[in-house]
């Protein structure tokens, strides 16, 4: 996979295309002596699992991992940077109850919380503000979040658990920042 992040012609990756439905053509011919037809070949290669370079180059493109620890250090702990890899266009579940939501756009304000016909505001501060707690040791109680008047916080924690180093428990339900040290043979030790 990791040449489709250096293939930059698309013309090029048709023409691989091609190439390879006709040797695939060709050796159906001479083995079997069957002629099949595009849809029939199509349905042969999703069967196999094989797609289009085309279609890969593009879902590859589109592809958002997860950042690390380190790369959050780096931004100086500002989670907001990776808003929109982490949950622009995806859907959710919460913790407990498993009730679906999509988050369907995240601007430089903050993210728009989708549940059935309903859309919710969720500020950018809210969830920076809860991450610089948790990193600073804090747990918090999806309990004491709705004492101090933040709605929608089944849907919040939900969306904090899918941050590096985050931990939960229930009930009632608690997130905990647990930072994992590196293995041991990676930590120079001092004679």
């Amino acid at each position: 996979m990791a040449f489709f992040h250096v293939a930059t012609d698309i013309d090029q990756l048709r023409e691989l295309d091609k190439w390879i439905r006709k040797m695939l053509y060709d050796h159906i011919y001479n083995e079997f002596r069957l002629r099949i037809d595009r849809s029939q070949l199509k349905k042969l290669l999703k069967k196999s699992g094989l797609k289009s370079l085309v279609n890969e180059k593009y879902q590859v493109r589109g592809s958002k991992t997860q950042p690390c620890l380190c790369d959050i250090r780096k931004q100086n702990q500002d989670i907001w940077i990776y808003a929109s890899g982490l949950y622009q266009g995806k859907s959710f579940e919460t913790l407990v109850q498993k009730r679906p939501f999509t988050i369907p756009y995240v601007d430089e304000n903050g993210l728009q919380i989708s549940v059935g016909k309903r859309q919710y505001k969720l500020k950018k501060d809210v969830l920076q503000q809860l991450w610089e707690r948790l990193i600073k040791g804090e747990r918090i109680l999806r309990a004491d979040l709705e004492k101090v008047g933040i709605r929608n916080t089944s849907h919040i924690v939900a969306l904090l658990a899918e941050l590096p180093g985050i931990s939960i428990t229930y009930p009632p339900i608690t997130l905990i920042y647990k930072e994992k040290p590196p293995a041991d043979f990676l930590v120079t030790k001092k004679i």
